[in-house]
């Protein structure tokens, strides 16, 4: 049971594709490819919301934290800015009349989720298998209702 299934030529288009931004909220090795798929020399920008600071401070002490922080930023900076394209760190603070903004956006479907394959619950070990196998595209969604 597919919502959302792309076709070859969704999946050609999506990996060909230059974005002008991206907001990363995962870390990790995304840093490593996302920003080879914005728009070089545009002004595009790839920010994310993994900050070392917080690490760094805690491992290294305040003064020490902070310096190590921003020769961390400052490198990432410079070294996006050579590829052509902006980096930056986000911080995220709950805001109620925001997300009334992106609840609109949902209501009018500019943005949602792409859900690639829907599980009842009586299924949820076969979800699980299917999620430890990995896939391409979308969330794997357990019904519950």
């Amino acid at each position: 049971e597919s919502s959302v299934k792309p076709d070859n030529h969704v999946l050609i288009w999506f990996f060909l594709s230059r974005f002008d931004f991206i907001l990363d909220n995962v870390g990790g090795s995304t840093e490593t490819w996302a920003p080879d798929f914005l728009k070089k020399w545009s002004g595009a920008t790839y920010v994310t919301l993994v900050s070392p600071f917080l690490l760094n401070m805690d491992w290294l002490g305040i003064a020490d934290g902070m310096l190590q922080a921003g020769v961390t930023i400052v490198s990432k900076a410079l070294k996006h800015f050579w590829k052509g394209v902006h980096y930056r760190w986000a911080f995220f603070v709950a805001s109620g009349p925001r997300l009334g903004d992106i609840a609109e956006l949902v209501d009018v479907g500019k943005i949602g989720p792409v859900i690639e394959q829907t599980f009842p619950f009586s299924k949820v070990p076969e979800a699980f298998l299917k999620v430890e196998r990995g896939h391409i595209w979308g969330k794997t969604v357990i019904n519950v209702v």
